[in-house]
């Protein structure tokens, strides 16, 4: 009798879990990042010289015009700030439960992120370092093109 009970659940789970997955194909621009206005708030950029301040937006600016990502059925494209330059990657990307598995094909490289929330026109993750979820959640809106 509990496996009557326990078997619809998991069949829900999976169904609720493939349409995160269906959800997530397609192309994602970066709108904002949480850690942006942590950065804004900080006693270095509030106090900083105006020179500072505008190289550190300048890469706020930069950061949030480059980084896409564009998920097929199991590949992804992202293009990402990396010092001061704009860098494209390829990777294998996988949802487990919550988390976001992504695996570069052109380096020996594994990062992950939290899924907390996808629907057709927005996608809300954070990334996650050394097994914890970071406080900074990024915000991507479906790109039309």
């Amino acid at each position: 009798m509990k496996y009557l009970i326990i078997l619809p659940l998991v069949f829900l789970y999976s169904i609720g879990f493939s349409q995160e997955r269906e959800l997530l194909v397609g192309s994602w621009k970066l709108k904002s990042y949480d850690a942006i206005a942590k950065i804004r708030l900080s006693p270095g950029y509030v106090f900083g010289d105006s020179v500072s301040v505008a190289q550190i937006e300048n890469q706020f600016k930069k950061t949030l015009d480059s980084t896409t990502y564009i998920f097929g059925k199991d590949s992804l494209t992202y293009a990402s700030l990396e010092g001061s330059n704009i860098v494209n990657r390829q990777a294998l990307w996988e949802l487990k439960e919550n988390t976001i598995c992504i695996k570069e094909t052109e380096r020996n490289y594994l990062r992950e992120a939290h899924l907390f929330m996808v629907n057709k026109d927005s996608l809300i993750i954070a990334p996650i370092v050394d097994g914890q979820i970071g406080s900074s959640k990024m915000l991507f809106i479906r790109d039309s093109k």
